[in-house]
């Protein structure tokens, strides 16, 4: 539902059911599209039009779809990273050029912003949905 508008490097990005549409910021002269077939086609969301979400990360476009993570750079070269579980709904939490989302277990997956690769995964902190204790220090 709804969409999402985001610019970076002098460009806009807008999402719609049918794709995302790319615009040059000063002109408004569209730049460039990649449909919701090319974004499917590299990685396909599980729940369509369910958690989607967007923002610019070190200059460059960031979508979340479901389990699903498309970065888009500036040569609006489509990548993408599956994210197990799906990324929960909400802003990323970004260092530099890595974004790091948590996905439906609690788990921790950082995403490489540059390169649109995983940069690591963490599980969910200890604790997390369950009634264990902590264990004590000898």
């Amino acid at each position: 539902g709804g969409s999402v508008v985001l610019y970076a490097n002098g460009r806009i990005a807008v999402t719609r059911s049918s794709g995302v549409y790319f615009f040059d910021a000063s002109t408004g002269a569209a730049v460039g599209h990649t449909s919701t077939a090319a974004l499917e086609a590299v990685c396909t969301p599980t729940k369509p039009s369910q958690n989607f979400g967007g923002w610019v990360i070190d200059g460059v476009f960031v979508l979340a779809w479901e389990q699903c993570v498309f970065v888009i750079g500036d040569t609006l070269q489509l990548r993408a990273v599956t994210v197990l579980g799906g990324v929960t709904g909400g802003a990323p939490s970004v260092s530099g050029r890595t974004a790091v989302f948590t996905n439906v277990d609690g788990a921790l997956v950082a995403v490489d912003t540059v390169n649109a690769t995983p940069a690591w995964t963490a599980p969910p902190p200890a604790g997390t949905n369950t009634n264990q204790q902590m264990p004590m220090s000898a």
